[in-house]
């Protein structure tokens, strides 16, 4: 289902800024853990190779995840896919601080929650932009300028 059966035309820009701030939280968010989570293991193990393992493995599912991601945001709707995508990204992120100052975080557990967390940013990010064409109609707004807000 498209965003323009449950909007009718002319709803506003309303929902196209809602689009384009939730892009922008998740963006940012994605950048800063890129970062945050190689730095707290160099901080916390000072090991360099554990860095490294951990930044792959924040890297490699969403390469994997470009490639067969499509068919999730087919089978699951641009909207469904974009709001699961980023409560399970979310989820598995909040779980590093909060595992590691209760009940211990292994390694492997850091390892695992890094995959999990990135596994769904790409077929996120496909779902957030097939969402912009049919707000911009519904906004009224040409496709071309909610591009280029985006």
């Amino acid at each position: 289902m498209d965003a323009t059966a449950t909007l009718p035309a002319g709803t506003g820009r309303l929902p196209r800024v809602a689009l384009l701030g939730a892009d922008a939280v998740s963006l940012v968010g994605n950048s800063l853990t890129g970062l945050a989570i190689p730095w707290f293991v160099l901080e916390t193990t000072g090991s360099a190779a554990r860095t490294g393992l951990v930044a792959f493995a924040g890297l490699v599912p969403t390469v994997l995840a470009a490639f067969f991601g499509g068919a999730l945001v087919d089978r699951l709707g641009f909207k469904r896919t974009s709001v699961a995508a980023d409560l399970a990204s979310g989820l598995s992120v909040a779980a590093i601080p909060l595992l590691a100052h209760t009940a211990g975080l292994a390694f492997w557990h850091l390892v695992a929650l890094t995959f999990l967390g990135a596994l769904l940013d790409a077929p996120e990010g496909t779902a957030r932009g097939g969402l912009l064409p049919d707000l911009a109609a519904a906004a009224a707004v040409p496709l071309e300028r909610a591009n280029a807000a985006s």
